[in-house]
């Protein structure tokens, strides 16, 4: 019977897709749940088959099939979280997005474009940056979806100038799992296009993104229109050598780097505000020293040696990085550089060595104007994890780094030396921010095992007192069936939708929520 009902998927999904769109090779399967979590830590299984549509026509064949054969679909861009794209449940398919690669649209007089799943950051900046354009990017490198970064976190480098990724979203086209095709914000309207995000009625963007998305479980995002931000760069960013021993500079200084550093966290935190009150720069971020070593080094053996010299533990430790842009010429971009330099004199921060700064600026800290390199986090043990991610106000934000220190400090080892690796991004002139411990350890299944236990016991410990804690909402449906009933009940209301529009449970189970009994 088992082998019966693999032919009866197969089949059904080659005269969807045709055979050269379907796998079953078991080989191919392996490839597919191969990331940063080592085998036997998540569920053994891997996918039972891997396909890719070409069009909405077809994505919705494949779940109108699914309904009828009762198989799983679970989405994937570049398959970087395998947290949630894992399978957990026999006869999975992976609907692997890579035929879904089209810019649609670039409308450079209302500023937005149209994508496909599979356009990624580097694509996305390329382009829009030859019309004097540019979007955010995630830290997750050039090669990930830049539409995934919007449904999923868009934690972006410039996010301190324009936001969020997921308040980024206009029109989009979304098939349910149920087989039915949602357009929603002005393509409500067939004639009014993707120019808007909101209306009319109800701002569906919700059935979306969520801060860190639904993962899947309410279907497949097949096209995106995305709120694209005037670039007062050139039209090609300014690159120099071959990946990883590329630089990138601006001869002309029209982009500057300003380092500074304080005595404590706090004190870093309180001037980060008062950057964001004169609302100067265009990035702005509080990287740990960890960052900074990862980020530079271009290979794991690099990373150790530099770490072991301490050079930035003593050098940039507690430092605030703010990027001056020429939004209006290089005038105003002077005045910004004289309010700077005042914030700095008046909160106590001190300028970094010239040394120090042209090390990190010249090879790696235009980088987060357009990630390219965030794979790089992999290279010090090939995995690593973090403790916890607060979005909210910048002291909140501060406190849950503490508390990840003293929690980084109980568990290491599996944790490897870090010197507490804190990131703390602002958003919307610091009105809003992340902030995150990330910490590596080595790619074995029993330290990568003792650290996801560890996590999840925490998550459980501090729901029991009412409080959100661990990794959070980036587990997905694990995560919400275990808050929901101690937060306002919100798990009801994510699965009272998921039964409305897949009432078979075929859209990567258990997410957002289980349904199951």
């Amino acid at each position: 019977m088992a082998d019966k009902e693999h032919q009866a998927i197969y089949e059904g999904l080659v005269n969807i897709l045709g055979k050269d769109n379907v796998s079953d090779d078991k080989s191919v399967m392996e490839a597919y749940v191969r990331d940063w979590l080592p085998p036997g830590v998540l569920s053994p299984l891997t996918p039972e088959f891997v396909v890719m549509p070409e069009n909405t026509k077809e994505v919705q064949s494949i779940y109108k099939l699914a309904n009828r054969l009762k198989f799983p679909i679970i989405p994937v861009g570049s398959n970087q979280w395998s947290l949630t794209t894992k399978p957990n449940r026999p006869r999975t398919v992976t609907l692997d997005s890579k035929r879904l690669n089209r810019i649609l649209e670039i409308d450079k007089k209302n500023m937005y474009m149209i994508i496909e799943p599979y356009v990624t950051n580097a694509q996305v900046s390329a382009e829009a940056m030859k019309y004097g354009l540019q979007c955010g990017c995630p830290e997750a490198g050039g090669q990930a979806s830049q539409l995934a970064g919007h449904i999923f976190m868009g934690m972006w480098g410039n996010g301190y100038r324009v936001g969020m990724g997921y308040k980024n979203m206009l029109g989009f086209e979304l098939v349910f799992p149920n087989g039915e095709v949602l357009r929603a914000g002005s393509l409500s309207n067939s004639k009014s296009g993707w120019f808007f995000g909101e209306g009319p009625g109800p701002d569906l963007r919700g059935m979306l993104r969520a801060y860190l998305g639904t993962m899947g479980g309410y279907g497949t995002v097949t096209k995106l229109a995305i709120k694209l931000e005037p670039w007062p760069g050139p039209k090609e960013f300014p690159c120099e050598g071959i990946t990883p021993n590329q630089k990138s500079f601006f001869e002309d200084g029209s982009f500057e780097w300003v380092l500074f550093t304080y005595p404590t966290l706090d004190a870093a935190v309180n001037a980060m505000y008062e950057v964001g009150r004169c609302e100067i720069g265009g990035s702005l971020h509080k990287w740990s020293s960890k960052y900074l070593c990862w980020w530079w080094a271009k290979s794991g053996e690099e990373h150790w040696k530099m770490w072991q010299k301490k050079f930035f533990q003593k050098n940039m430790k507690n430092m605030l990085s703010v990027c001056l842009w020429p939004f209006s010429g290089k005038k105003h971009q002077e005045y910004e550089k004289r309010v700077l330099l005042d914030i700095i004199k008046d909160t106590g921060g001190k300028l970094i060595s010239k040394e120090a700064h042209d090390l990190w600026v010249d090879s790696t800290a235009n980088n987060w104007l357009r990630d390219s390199s965030g794979p790089r986090m992999m290279q010090p043990s090939g995995a690593f994890s973090l403790f916890k991610i607060v979005g909210d106000t910048l002291n909140v934000s501060l406190q849950a780094c503490k508390e990840g220190f003293k929690w980084m400090d109980k568990y290491s080892p599996p944790v490897l030396d870090c010197d507490n690796s804190d990131w703390i991004v602002p958003y919307d002139f610091c009105h809003f921010a992340i902030g995150e411990t990330d910490f590596p350890y080595e790619k074995t299944p029993e330290d990568s095992a003792a650290v996801v236990g560890a996590l999840m016991e925490m998550i459980k410990d501090d729901l029991s007192h009412k409080k959100e804690g661990g990794v959070g909402n980036a587990l997905g449906g694990t995560y919400h069936a275990l808050a929901g009933p101690v937060l306002g009940n919100y798990d009801q209301l994510l699965r009272g939708i998921k039964l409305s529009i897949d009432p078979n449970n075929i859209a990567n189970p258990p997410h957002p929520v289980p349904v199951e009994e």
